[in-house]
């Protein structure tokens, strides 16, 4: 081989070269993406949201994907070239350019690893606060039930109490009107009036607790 041949095959080979570098550099995410996933994978529980969108706004998770989707595009493609035009290079742009595709996919590796972590991360995040979500309303739906329980049964007791007072007021009349004495007979009236105004105050309370029974019963669903 000549100079001139050689040269001219040099040239092509560093040009190869190039293009094959081009993508391998392409295939490097960016400066500080993995630590920025790392952050994400390691962050607490409660505070991923926030390590996510400050990694990337929007949509985070599927931005990354397409980043790395990208680099990994970039990377197969370099590969590709330099399947076609290995034997078109010199031997020492080769070795270069196989060393770069090489550097390329270690540099690549991890931030896949710990892109699929955040996504592992952020899914039993979801979980967690979806279960969270489930028992929060379970008890408080527990509460609002044991509230009701209580309100209906001292409706009950007290519907109770003002039918025996009722009763009561039917035999206190009877006595006030068999009443052998003007005397007597104005003492029963004072009894009877202190019971009807007891009745007064259980019908107050009772329809407190049914105004109460109703909100407690309207933030139920209904079956």
């Amino acid at each position: 081989m000549d100079r001139r041949e050689y040269e001219s095959r040099r040239q092509t080979s560093a040009e190869y070269k190039g293009k094959i570098f081009a993508q391998a550099s392409a295939a490097i995410p960016p400066c500080g993406f993995v630590q920025g996933l790392a952050d994400v994978f390691l962050a607490p529980v409660h505070m991923l949201g926030a390590v996510v969108s400050r990694l990337l706004p929007g949509t985070p998770i599927d931005e990354t994907k397409a980043m790395l989707l990208a680099c990994s595009a970039a990377l197969k493609k370099g590969w590709a070239l330099y399947a076609e035009h290995r034997d078109e290079m010199i031997g020492e742009d080769r070795r270069e350019a196989r060393e770069a595709l090489l550097n390329a996919g270690q540099a690549l590796q991890p931030a896949w690893d710990r892109w699929k972590a955040s996504q592992q991360e952020a899914y039993e995040s979801r979980q967690r606060a979806r279960e969270e979500r489930a028992e929060r309303h379970a008890a408080w739906k527990d509460r609002t039930e044991i509230r009701i329980e209580k309100l209906e049964y001292w409706h009950e007791r007290f519907q109770e109490i003002r039918e025996k007072k009722e009763a009561h007021i039917e035999e206190l009349e009877e006595k006030r009107d068999s009443a052998w004495n003007d005397d007597f007979r104005e003492r029963v009236e004072g009894w009877i009036e202190e019971e009807e105004e007891n009745i007064r105050g259980l019908d107050e309370k009772i329809e407190d607790i049914e105004r109460t029974l109703e909100e407690e019963r309207r933030k139920l669903p209904s079956s």
